[in-house]
């Protein structure tokens, strides 16, 4: 960029120097049409050139992306392995595994298991897989997060399949076709309309101490399409995956062709990576990469002509157009060099003027960054953060790494000392309660390291994020700081700086928890202890711990729907009551009281609908049962999945909105016909409608057809008979009578007013 506008300040002096400008232009044509013509030769050659070898490039490209998509399939079954770790290490999972079918407890060791298992439900949306389920053969049973029934009706009733096959699909949950392989289940099929392949685990050999238990996982191919997306198959290409005995696992996008054994060991490849073959007629070069999980092997066959074959039908017309642009560029340079030495000044002197508003917007934005990062920091602390987008553009935005990294808060306080020896001292109080806020700022990055981010949350009050990578974390270093930090305030300064620390997070979204126990920390500082960590803290079991932030924090994650977040806070209230305190049964009901009267707040919050009332009577049944932790944290989830249903009616008003907007020229458009479009109730609607907009939807339709109306009359000649159809009416009276309800005159009256005002 510098090149070029020194360039364009050189061409904005000639352009000054009228008397020797044309000897310049004349050498400025010949030098340029001398570099444009070279250009063109230039062009011309390196185009025959690339042509022999855009064959080697595009097959590169392609091996890259197969590579890819080849990683991306081994991070899948990589994760899929993981699962199946994190599955096998469940406690009750473990022991249903171990238990018979006649064992008193088998139904509720099997509820407990399926309890444990929804915990992975989000593992399985990153997964490329329908459905898994863990089968039990020492009890013939299959479980899952949503399923316990015996393998046989599991096989008829949910996956439908042949009844003759059964004994053959045990089997192979069994491992008689070897696990981690993908099974066809085009043999179990009654009807096979899709294509679905069954990868089944073994769990004893990932901590099930030999028991005999196998997880499988139901796999569409058409979920391999996110895999496979980057890749082109050019119409006739297609995948297939080989295992090491040479058998295929599984194809994608073949079209029903039938690749065998044979035709894949006669691949010959040159350098181990392309090779040449014919199918059904077609000339298909084969692409290859080795997985590193489970042995398989990948080919992706591509159409060869697809390389370069369509280029060589342009090598004429590039031709043709390259000495067309030859001489059309010769007559730009003679006739067009001294009209565009002005535009060209201009354009330097606008260049520079963006380059320096540029740089001051630079500037500016890394004046105010500090501020933004210590905005970003004190939401972080607070708990403000509200979905998984957010709080990765503020970790991005803070330079934190997704993980290796340990979080703690430091909530400090600072007093002036009330007996000062040096009255000449500096000051660190810019008036008698304002800090300066920079200089301290300069301090604590000076103590505790930077980059630093805090905020100040109350006079004197200072919440400080500091963060550690895992090997280097130690939270004496940070007692050290601290106390090294008090000492310098106290011996230059006057001041008396208290502090508490919360406990260590190794998760961003769970810092406001270390926040609050910060706190609370700092409330138990003294003189003789000025720095207290929260874990030092004697807990008090004499009161249990639910403040009122949390209560808050609570009916906010009920009402926006965050059902993980809501997990994390009973995780909290738990270990603070039951594992820090040991509340006694008085107490324990007392807490239990307090989290149903929030409950009973959030509850109130929800509107009856006709989608949710049945969901709301399950859940007002609740609050009349014994109250326990588990009860309340199952009554709080149930209103928090209410409320996910009710962002989706929110969904369903905006779309019938948008129709109406669209269709209101329509004579038909009325309840009737909105409640067929979309499938519900014309009450139900009707009051949805007045619920979000605050009006009735005839008011709503009645509205936008008059403004159009009003419309039509003011920017167009049409006459006033066909004004009535144009914005939805049958009946010209019920027309005017509505028009001169809304506009206090009638249609032709404000023709005339708009006429004459024109």
């Amino acid at each position: 960029m510098a090149t070029f506008l020194s360039k364009l300040k050189q061409l904005s002096f000639i352009s000054s120097l009228s008397g020797r400008l044309a000897p310049f232009v004349r050498r400025l044509i010949l030098s340029y049409s001398l570099i444009l013509v070279l250009m063109f030769i230039l062009g011309i050659s390196l185009y025959s050139f690339s042509i022999s070898s855009v064959d080697d490039r595009f097959w590169e490209e392609n091996q890259s992306l197969l590579e890819q998509s080849v990683s991306a399939m081994d991070t899948s079954l990589s994760l899929m392995d993981t699962l199946c770790s994190q599955i096998a290490r469940t406690e009750t999972v473990h022991r249903l595994v171990s238990y018979s079918k006649y064992d008193s407890d088998f139904i509720y060791a099997a509820y407990e298991a399926q309890q444990n298992l929804t915990l992975f439900i989000p593992n399985e949306f990153i997964l490329p897989i329908r459905s898994y389920f863990i089968y039990l053969p020492s009890t013939d049973y299959i479980v899952s997060y949503s399923q316990f029934k015996t393998s046989e009706t599991f096989y008829s009733n949910e996956e439908h399949m042949k009844e003759d096959r059964f004994d053959a699909w045990i089997d192979m949950l069994n491992g008689a076709n070897g696990f981690r392989h993908f099974n066809p289940a085009v043999d179990y099929q009654v009807n096979p309309s899709r294509v679905l392949y069954y990868y089944v685990t073994d769990l004893s050999t990932y901590s099930l101490s030999g028991t005999k238990a196998s997880v499988c996982f139901s796999i569409d191919r058409t979920q391999f399409s996110e895999l496979f997306k980057n890749i082109s198959f050019y119409e006739d290409g297609f995948l297939v995956a080989v295992d090491g005995s040479g058998e295929t696992a599984f194809t994608y996008n073949d079209n029903g062709r039938s690749i065998t054994q044979e035709t894949i060991s006669s691949l010959i490849f040159k350098d181990n990576k392309i090779a040449n073959t014919r199918i059904n007629g077609t000339k298909m070069t084969v692409l290859n990469c080795n997985g590193s999980v489970n042995g398989l092997t990948y080919y992706l066959f591509l159409p060869t002509k697809a390389a370069s074959g369509f280029l060589r039908y342009y090598q004429f017309l590039y031709g043709l157009l390259v000495f067309v642009a030859l001489f059309v560029g010769l007559f730009l340079s003679v006739f067009m060099s001294r009209q565009n030495l002005k535009p060209v000044s201009l354009l330097n002197d606008q260049l520079i003027d963006m380059t320096q508003s540029n740089e001051n917007l630079q500037e500016t934005l890394e004046q105010q960054r500090p501020h933004l990062q210590n905005a970003y920091a004190r939401r972080l602390m607070l708990g403000q953060i509200q979905s998984n987008d957010e709080l990765d553009y503020v970790r991005s935005y803070l330079g934190f790494p997704e993980s290796g990294q340990r979080y703690y808060v430091l909530y400090m306080v600072i007093y002036e000392n009330e007996y000062i020896n040096e009255p000449e001292q500096e000051s660190l109080f810019t008036t008698p309660e304002q800090v300066d806020y920079q200089k301290l700022q300069e301090i604590l990055k000076a103590y505790l390291g930077e980059p630093l981010y805090m905020f100040s949350p109350a006079e004197r009050a200072y919440a400080v994020l500091l963060n550690f990578p895992t090997a280097s974390d130690d939270p004496m270093e940070i007692q050290d700081k601290v106390l090294r930090l008090h000492n310098y305030l106290l011996e230059n300064y006057s001041i008396w700086l208290y502090g508490g620390l919360g406990n260590p997070k190794t998760y961003l979204e769970t810092i406001w928890r270390s926040y609050d126990q910060a706190l609370e920390a700092i409330n138990y500082t003294n003189k003789n202890y000025i720095f207290l960590p929260y874990q030092m803290i004697r807990k008090d079991s004499g009161s249990y711990y639910y403040p009122v932030d949390f209560q808050n924090r609570m009916v906010s994650c009920i009402s926006s729907g965050a059902d993980d977040q809501l997990t994390s806070l009973f995780e909290i209230i738990r270990q603070e009551n039951l594992e820090y305190r040991s509340l006694p049964n008085h107490l324990m009901e007392y807490l239990l009281s307090d989290i149903r009267n929030t409950l009973f707040r959030a509850r109130s919050l929800i509107h009856s609908t006709d989608l949710n009332s049945n969901a709301l009577e399950n859940v007002d049944a609740l609050f009349g049962r014994k109250m326990s932790m588990q009860l309340m944290e199952e009554i709080a989830h149930n209103l928090c999945k209410l409320n996910q249903s009710s962002s989706d009616e929110s969904q369903l008003i905006k779309e019938i909105r948008k129709y109406i907007d669209d269709k209101f020229s329509d004579p038909s458009l009325g309840l009737t016909k909105i409640s067929d479009e979309f499938h519900i109730s014309e009450s139900y609607f009707s009051h949805l409608f007045k619920e979000t907009y605050q009006q009735n939807f005839s008011n709503y339709l009645e509205n936008i057809r008059m403004e159009e109306a009003s419309r039509l009359i003011r920017e167009t000649d049409i006459s006033l008979n066909e004004l009535y159809l144009a914005v939805g009416y049958n009946n010209a009276n019920t027309f005017r009578r509505a028009f001169k309800k809304v506009f206090g005159i009638t249609p032709s009256a404000m023709r005339e007013n708009n006429t004459t005002t024109l």
